[in-house]
């Protein structure tokens, strides 16, 4: 199964399924940092993951439901945590052994077909009827991470398309849900990876990346200087919300352009 094959993401060599645990596990670990105020966890976030493998959707997440969880609910029920020796190359091209704890709120596994579009919907879904709510009025718009190898087994490039467009015309009054997609390549010995590409200039003679690329959110006009500074980019924007191969780090800095509030940057 293609969960199941190697994959390269950054220096970091792991099966595809084990990379993406390892992605959504640093990336929870991170929200409930940034949420965590003295010995208090502070409402500040609501997540949902969503896996989609054996021909059906479903939640990852500890507990019932297949929606957001507060992350201060979603702390009350924090599996222990896990340390894990991650192999990784230096400067110098030397394997290096470095651990790496953290709580494992997703374990990972994978079966049978892959509905990218049932999910895609599912995520529609929930994003459209969080945004409806009055309460979230003023937040952030959602933020989704879509983190796939590019097989789908139920639509194909028009409906994927149409479907992200609808996730993303979704929003609340400080802009539209974002959409990264992050891709996994089965290629370990491919050096390519890339990051932010520009919006307009993006060629690939891969079928999957092209329909990833397009299903991806834009970065608002008022972002992009945040995106180029956060990771050094050299090339110019506008920029898509998409990821092939790149560093778990560079990952997580994506944490720091999503919650930015486009209203506070208009007007600095």
């Amino acid at each position: 199964m293609s969960m199941r094959q190697g994959a390269k993401i950054g220096n970091l060599v792991r099966t595809k399924i084990e990379i993406i645990s390892l992605i959504c596990n640093m990336m929870i670990d991170e929200l409930v940092l940034r949420a965590t105020r003295g010995d208090k966890v502070r409402n500040y976030y609501d997540i949902a993951v969503l896996g989609y493998s054996r021909g059906r959707v479903e939640s990852l997440l500890p507990g019932e439901g297949d929606g957001f969880v507060a992350i201060d609910r979603l702390v009350e029920m924090m599996p222990m945590p896990k340390t894990l020796d991650i192999e990784q190359q230096d400067g110098d091209g030397n394997t290096i052994t470095a651990p790496i704890t953290l709580h494992e709120w997703i374990k990972p596994r994978a079966a049978g077909s892959t509905p990218m579009h049932e999910a895609l919907a599912h995520v529609h879904m929930l994003v459209d009827e969080w945004c409806r709510n009055l309460d979230n009025r003023y937040s952030f718009p959602p933020i989704v991470f879509h983190i796939t190898d590019g097989g789908c087994s139920d639509a194909d490039e028009p409906a994927l398309i149409d479907i992200a467009k609808r996730i993303t015309d979704t929003h609340t009054e400080d802009g539209n849900t974002l959409l990264f997609n992050i891709h996994l390549s089965s290629d370990i010995w491919n050096d390519y990876h890339e990051l932010f590409p520009n919006a307009k200039k993006f060629t690939s003679d891969r079928p999957d990346r092209t329909i990833l690329f397009k299903m991806s959110s834009v970065v608002p006009k008022q972002l992009e200087h945040l995106v180029a500074y956060l990771l050094g980019l050299k090339h110019r924007g506008p920029y898509r919300c998409v990821a092939f191969n790149s560093s778990p780090v560079d990952l997580l800095s994506i944490l720091n352009i999503g919650t930015e509030s486009v209203n506070n940057i208009r007007y600095l």
